[in-house]
C-alpha cells in the first residue's frame, strides 16, 4: 500500500518564465516545476509579462494570460512603468559596494519590477499555497 500524497500547492514566483529563456535560475525553475508536475504534485508558475532579464522591465512582452508550458501551468501578470534611471543610479552604488540611504533603498525596491496584480494575487492566495520565490534578489520576492 502506498502512502497518500499530501495536498500540496506549490507556486514558483519568478520575474520571467519561458521554455527558451537562458540562465541558471530559469533552467532550475523550469526543471523543478516540470518534475513536480510529472510526479503528480500541484505546481505552477506565477510570473510577469517581462520577456527576460535583458529586456526592459517595464515592457509587457507577453500577454497577461494563463498558459501551460511543458505541462506546467503559467500565469502572467502585467508590469507597470518604472523609473529606470532612478533604479540604475541606486543599483550602480550597490554594485560599487557604496552605502545607500533608506530613501534610495525604497527607490531600488519600487523601481525594480512593478507588478501590483502579482502581489495582490499572492496576498489573497489560499494559506495552503507554498510560495517559492526565485531568484531572491528581485522585487517579485519582496
Amino acid at each position: 500500500m502506498s502512502e497518500a500524497q499530501p495536498d500540496i500547492n506549490v507556486a514558483f514566483v519568478t520575474p520571467w518564465y519561458g521554455a527558451d529563456i537562458p540562465g541558471g535560475m530559469e533552467a532550475e525553475t523550469r526543471r523543478t516545476a516540470e518534475r513536480l508536475v510529472h510526479a503528480g504534485i500541484s505546481a505552477h508558475i506565477l510570473t510577469t509579462t517581462i520577456r527576460d532579464f535583458f529586456a526592459d522591465w517595464s515592457k509587457n512582452h507577453h500577454k497577461t494570460t494563463r498558459e501551460t508550458i511543458n505541462g506546467v501551468p503559467v500565469r502572467r501578470f502585467p508590469v507597470r512603468r518604472r523609473d529606470r534611471a532612478a533604479f540604475d543610479a541606486v543599483n550602480w552604488r550597490l554594485m560599487q559596494n557604496l552605502p545607500i540611504t533608506p530613501r534610495q533603498e525604497q527607490t531600488y525596491i519600487r523601481q525594480m519590477i512593478n507588478c501590483p496584480d502579482l502581489y495582490d494575487h499572492i496576498r489573497t492566495a489560499p494559506a495552503s499555497t507554498l510560495f517559492l520565490f526565485i531568484p531572491y534578489m528581485f522585487a517579485t520576492t519582496y
